[in-house]
């Protein structure tokens, strides 16, 4: 299992390998009750209102809108750069 981001950021992003489970396999009841608390620590409010996903949000949103703002004169420039 590998692990390429951390706990903030928006997107959980683990590689797992398949491997044969050991003959002696035996669950730990502690790690079940760390992974649901896990899963189960945010509702959706509480998880969307996190300061640092709700400032990431926001600089995407404003990204967004900057995108949307510039994209008309973008267009424009093009057209006028191949269509003399």
């Amino acid at each position: 299992v590998k692990k390429f981001t951390d706990e903030a950021h928006p997107d959980i992003q683990i590689l797992f390998r398949k491997t044969a489970v050991p003959i002696d396999f035996k669950a730990d009841p502690a790690e079940a009750e760390r992974t649901s608390s896990a899963i189960h620590r945010y509702n959706w409010l509480s998880y969307n209102l996190r300061p640092n996903y709700l400032a990431r949000r926001l600089c995407k949103l404003g990204s967004y809108a900057g995108e949307y703002v510039k994209a008309d004169g973008f267009v424009k420039s093009l057209e006028e750069r191949f269509n003399p």
